[in-house]
């Protein structure tokens, strides 16, 4: 039997951050959720799901 238990202060997001596994779409779209959380308005995805954008992952409007 295994016993999953929950990590506090923090270190639950901490940990499943350090062991992210969902690839870079999944990354980008989780930054820019993050950002609109802490205000940023007019987030343009260049080419959240891949795609030629020159390196770039979001433009700054």
């Amino acid at each position: 039997m295994v016993i999953l238990l929950r990590r506090s202060e923090g270190r639950e997001t901490f940990y499943r951050l350090l062991e992210w596994d969902k690839g870079q779409a999944a990354s980008e779209r989780l930054a820019a959720l993050i950002l609109e959380q802490e205000g940023v308005r007019d987030i343009d995805p260049s080419h959240p799901l891949g795609g030629k954008d020159g390196g770039k992952d979001m433009l700054d409007t």
